[in-house]
């Protein structure tokens, strides 16, 4: 299991207000987005 399925995971069992969603979505995007660029 990667990182990000497991975070998916853990973040879908939690009760956030969409905003919240959001922003962690964002955040994870923008990290996914990093590892991938200074992994290449």
């Amino acid at each position: 299991m990667s990182v990000n399925s497991y975070l998916e995971n853990l973040g879908s069992s939690l009760i956030l207000s969409d905003s919240e969603k959001e922003s962690i979505s964002k955040s994870i995007n923008y990290l996914e987005r990093n590892l991938k660029e200074n992994t290449l």
